[in-house]
């Protein structure tokens, strides 16, 4: 399980900078997150760092892996 970044991205780069995994990377034209990567800020106090940073509500949702 992850994030996703959605279409709501406005490719501010906050998510990016505040990634402690490097997880976060340009896309073209929104963000996208490396589910390999991502592990959802486990074990990093306070939790996931990308989406309370985010300045767009809904721009970076949780998605359970299908």
């Amino acid at each position: 399980m992850s994030f996703i970044i959605t279409d709501r991205c406005t490719a501010c780069d906050a998510c990016r900078v505040a990634c402690p995994t490097q997880a976060v990377s340009k896309g073209s034209p929104i963000y996208k997150i490396d589910r390999d990567a991502c592990n959802n800020c486990e074990g990093v106090m306070g939790g996931p760092r990308c989406m309370p940073i985010c300045p767009e509500s809904g721009a970076i949702i949780f998605q359970p892996e299908a």
